[in-house]
């Protein structure tokens, strides 16, 4: 987990808001209104997404670089474009919003796909006894996940936590593809009820890792 900090400069904000206008008819929704995003091609924008990795990485390639305005709070899930790699894959997210209460809890738990994380919350489910406690983000910050129907601790209550990142504009961080993470329940905050927030999210290779 690689968090960047004052790196995201005003021109880079203002290049992908710029994208975001002049391409918004292309706009796609993901799920059930969580999200409605574009894909970044060859621009200014996408130049400004490749410094970002360059900063850490040598020999990448980018999967997908998209501008995203979210609508609900994601539940725990790994970004799939990491199913069944062969080159280490990666998660870059830059935050547009300037408010730390907004933040991506990221766990040390890899998965394949999300059907293996279902799976899981399925086996759970099916135990009678708590588990131990590896973390404490449950209650606090992923209220809109899955706790267990008869005893209530949270399935994500029972993962190892690698790093929480807060929404500081000028930030970004960088983390591995299948580890299992989630937004926090932000939608839960007063002044983020009626409203979207926008990140700028690639999931990319390191061609210098192979598994």
């Amino acid at each position: 987990m690689i968090i960047g900090k004052d790196k995201i400069t005003n021109e880079m904000i203002q290049d992908w808001q710029h994208y975001w206008k002049e391409n918004e008819k292309s706009a796609h929704m993901l799920g059930e209104y969580v999200a409605r995003r574009i894909e970044i091609g060859k621009s200014k924008a996408l130049e400004h997404i490749k410094k970002i990795i360059g900063y850490h990485f040598n020999n990448f390639e980018i999967i997908f670089a998209g501008h995203q305005k979210q609508y609900d709070a994601h539940s725990l899930h790994m970004d799939e474009p990491g199913t069944n790699r062969s080159y280490m894959t990666y998660t870059l997210l830059v935050p547009l919003e300037n408010d730390k209460r907004i933040k991506t809890v990221i766990y040390n738990a890899p998965a394949n796909t999300n059907e293996e994380i279902r799976k899981m919350i399925i086996q759970y489910g099916e135990e009678t006894s708590p588990r131990p406690v590896r973390s404490n983000q449950g209650e606090k910050e992923l209220a809109h996940t899955s706790k267990h129907w008869q005893h209530g601790q949270y399935f994500a209550d029972t993962l190892e936590l690698k790093g929480v990142f807060e929404y500081n504009l000028g930030n970004y961080v960088i983390f591995d593809t299948n580890l299992i993470h989630s937004s926090n329940n932000w939608k839960s905050i007063d002044e983020w009820k009626d409203n979207n927030k926008e990140i700028i999210q690639v999931h990319f290779k390191d061609l210098d890792t192979t598994i």
